[in-house]
């Protein structure tokens, strides 16, 4: 619905978007860094000629976005009713806070180094720019943005939420619906937290 959306004038294949995302989300249970993700994009290019690889990444985002919503609404509500441990201190903010200066002084080199890099790149940068709002060209309308996306996710995590508590129930373990719930967001949480000690390291 997303890139049906981003590209009104094309064909979009429902059954090949679906076979793209079914191994993006397979290769992100295996490869670090939601390296998956860049596999979609791939996959859909290669399928529909006549898009974008800018355009198709920036549609991942419209997905992402709802995905970040719930999972952090979950995640606070588990760390609330004490559900969870509290989440570890972050290894770089640490660092910035010890020494101010140099983080100041590394991000200004990086700056003046950037400064005659993005003059010349202005023109590519510029059409990136356009491709990557026509990928999220739905949040434009809010009302089909809820129907065509909120409605399906909505009900993407209601089956993913019902598969976690039938494998608590499988395994014996008194499932619950709100229990299922959490599992979800600490999942979620440890994708966040692996991907970025991913990129990282």
């Amino acid at each position: 619905n997303v890139l049906v959306a981003a590209f009104p004038t094309q064909r979009i294949g429902a059954y090949k978007v679906g076979r793209a995302y079914a191994v993006g989300v397979a290769l992100n249970g295996y490869l670090p860094a939601r390296a998956g993700d860049a596999a979609k994009v791939a996959l859909v290019r290669s399928q529909h000629p006549d898009t974008n690889a800018v355009t198709i990444a920036s549609s991942c985002s419209v997905v992402v976005l709802f995905d970040s919503l719930v999972g952090v609404a979950l995640l606070l509500v588990a760390l609330a009713t004490g559900a969870l441990p509290a989440l570890p201190a972050l290894p770089l903010v640490g660092t910035v806070a010890d020494s101010p200066w140099m983080t100041l002084a590394i991000a200004g080199l990086l700056l003046a180094a950037a400064v005659p890099l993005l003059r010349r790149l202005a023109p590519r940068l510029r059409s990136a720019w356009l491709h990557a709002r026509q990928g999220v060209a739905v949040l434009g309308s809010p009302v089909r943005y809820l129907r065509t996306v909120v409605a399906v996710q909505s009900l993407a995590w209601a089956c993913r939420i019902g598969i976690v508590y039938c494998m608590l129930a499988a395994f014996g373990i008194d499932a619950s619906l709100p229990l299922a719930a959490i599992v979800m967001a600490e999942r979620w949480a440890d994708e966040g937290f692996a991907t970025f000690y991913a990129l990282r390291a």
